[in-house]
């Protein structure tokens, strides 16, 4: 089965993290979040079920870039989200 491609990708950072959050896809059985540095896009997070992921490995001021795929249960991935890009702010003071 062919999956469409994943939809509604949002990202958004507070407290030093990034927080994205996408849109179910039908026939998806798990999301791979890949992440973009220096030309190079690799994987952050493989095997996800939920449709949220929280990157605690960047650093304040930074800007990064994401996207996701889904994946089938024969592994076949959709097409990428698209891509959506974060940079982490600090701590807000309390």
């Amino acid at each position: 089965m062919l999956l469409p491609p994943l939809e509604g990708l949002r990202g958004w950072s507070e407290d030093g993290k990034v927080y994205l959050s996408w849109k179910p896809l039908e026939g998806a059985v798990s999301y791979e979040v890949l992440s973009e540095e220096r030309g190079v896009l690799d994987p952050v997070a493989r095997g996800l079920k939920k449709t949220s992921y929280v990157d605690t490995q960047v650093e304040v001021g930074r800007r990064y870039s994401y996207q996701v795929h889904g994946i089938d249960r024969l592994g076949g991935k959709s097409s990428h989200s698209g891509w959506v890009y974060v940079t982490v702010a600090g701590r807000r003071e309390r």
